[in-house]
C-alpha cells in the first residue's frame, strides 16, 4: 500500500473544476516554499466553498503524473477540509 501524509495549513493558489460534471478538483496549493499541483477525485461538490488564498488541511498521497510527455510529481487528495 501506499503511505499516506496529512499537512495542515497549506495555502490554496488556485483550483478548477474537472472531469464529467465537475465532480473532480485540479489543485494549485503552497506550503513552506513549496507549490504543487493536486487532484481530488469526487471532491468537486467543494468548489462553492473554496476561495483562493484560504489555508486547507489535506490528507494525500504522492504520485507521479504524465500529460503530454512531461512526468510531474503530484498529490492525489484523499480528504481536504477548510482550516478553521
Amino acid at each position: 500500500p501506499q503511505p499516506l501524509f496529512a499537512t495542515k495549513k497549506v495555502k490554496l493558489l488556485s483550483f478548477r473544476s474537472v472531469g464529467q460534471d465537475n465532480k473532480h478538483l485540479k489543485l494549485s496549493l503552497r506550503g513552506d516554499s513549496l507549490q504543487v499541483e493536486a487532484i481530488a477525485f469526487s471532491f468537486g461538490h467543494l468548489a462553492q466553498k473554496l476561495t483562493p488564498g484560504q489555508l486547507v488541511d489535506i490528507v494525500y498521497m504522492i504520485e507521479s503524473n504524465e500529460w503530454n510527455g512531461k512526468k510531474s510529481l503530484q498529490l492525489k487528495i484523499k480528504d481536504i477540509t477548510i482550516d478553521k
